[in-house]
């Protein structure tokens, strides 16, 4: 039975199209799919002002994998999820870059194997900061396109406004 993770999930941006709804809405549109412990009724971590790096994301897809490998008992996995999300599992997995159009599959065969605590081959990565690269400034963003959010107002800005180490649980 599928299981949702919220970890695993397209890029964080600016874009509304990127903010996932409630655990409520999930659960009466998906009711035999389980999710994750602790799963947050609401999303954590989209704010419409921040968004995420590709190291970021790259981060984000490593703790997933990690997670998996290291509690999941089931031999086979399968993981469906957007071509931006697969792009950087692909890369934390040290794959060639792979881009996929719409509905496309790729199938990628990982071993994994446990080594000592004292081994010198481990793999890590640090958290990376979320920046801001576009936000509404006279008022909530309304939808996003290609380019950046559209504002209730007129007036919108681009650039980076702060910095923040994300929280992950």
């Amino acid at each position: 039975m599928p299981t949702i993770k919220e970890l695993l999930r397209e890029g964080i941006s600016t874009h509304t199209c990127d903010r996932r709804s409630n655990k409520t809405a999930i659960e009466a549109l998906f009711p035999s799919f389980n999710f994750e412990p602790e799963f947050p009724e609401n999303d954590p971590f989209w704010s419409g002002i921040k968004a995420e790096t590709s190291a970021a994301q790259d981060y984000r897809s490593k703790r997933v994998l990690d997670d998996l490998f290291a509690h999941d008992a089931n031999s086979w996995l399968s993981i469906t999820s957007h071509s931006g999300e697969i792009r950087s599992l692909l890369r934390v997995l040290g794959h060639r870059e792979f881009s996929l159009g719409t509905g496309a599959v790729i199938p990628v065969l990982v071993e994994a194997k446990w080594e000592t605590a004292n081994s010198t081959s481990t793999s890590t990565l640090t958290a990376p900061a979320f920046t801001s690269t576009s936000f509404c400034t006279n008022g909530p963003q309304i939808t996003s396109v290609a380019t950046g959010c559209v504002c209730s107002s007129e007036s919108s800005s681009t650039g980076v406004a702060a910095t923040a180490t994300p929280t992950l649980y």
